[in-house]
């Protein structure tokens, strides 16, 4: 699978090292607020991180299309991100 890592252009300034989202504000600006890194193949996020020293705040797209992931490296591992309406809690 391809994997798109994302970088901060500066972590400075923003009171999360999360992306910001539609129920948290904090975080930078996606994808304004960052330049694309690296791209690579892997077989999966572990494979990711594996192959490349991933920083706090790093947002990595994994696969393609309708198998489309977003994660984030955060400080012991890395959680899914999810942009847009899947952030809206139902009603």
């Amino acid at each position: 699978m391809k994997a798109v890592i994302y970088r901060l252009t500066q972590l400075e300034g923003h009171k999360s090292w999360r992306p910001r989202s539609l129920v948290d504000m904090r975080g930078a600006v996606f994808p304004n607020e960052y330049h694309e890194l690296l791209v690579l193949n892997a077989e999966n996020i572990e494979h990711v991180f594996n192959q490349y020293q991933s920083k706090l705040g790093d947002v990595i797209f994994l696969g393609e299309r309708d198998e489309l992931l977003a994660y984030v490296a955060a400080p012991y591992g890395w959680e899914l991100v999810k942009f847009g309406r899947e952030w809206r809690s139902p009603e």
